[in-house]
């Protein structure tokens, strides 16, 4: 699992994880500021190019953020451990100086799509993570 540290105001822009693989994040130090957005607002989010800044919309490259919805947001505190399911969007924020640990994995559920993935017939963003 890798840990990651961010200093007060790192961000983890707006992003599904790829290959639909799902994540626990676990928060040992310090809080994040987390969002989340269903796989449904796909639309509304991401264009060819990736995914809309949030804190600061492109309006006329995402025209439809507007009517957005996020469907989750809370403070993870240290301690605290976040499922995030494959295909949901997320930001996160560090509100003060932090480390956590993340572990992404593919559910069994998802095994031919990731399969798929690793043969070259996803997304080509996706493609450029395993390269």
């Amino acid at each position: 699992m890798p840990a990651r540290d961010a200093a007060r105001g790192g961000r983890t822009r707006l992003h599904r994880d790829p290959f639909g693989s799902d994540a626990i994040l676990c928060q040992v130090y310090g809080s994040k500021a987390v969002t989340f957005y269903a796989p449904d607002q796909a639309s509304k989010l991401q264009d060819e190019r990736g995914c809309v800044d949030p804190v600061k919309p492109d309006a006329a490259r995402f025209p439809n953020f507007a009517d957005a919805v996020s469907d989750y947001e809370d403070v993870l505190r240290p301690g605290e451990v976040l499922y995030v399911p494959g295909g949901w969007f997320h930001d996160v924020r560090s509100i003060s100086d932090s480390v956590s640990v993340t572990w992404n994995f593919v559910h069994s559920a998802r095994q031919q799509a990731f399969r798929d993935a690793l043969a070259g017939s996803s997304a080509s963003s996706e493609q450029e993570v395993i390269q």
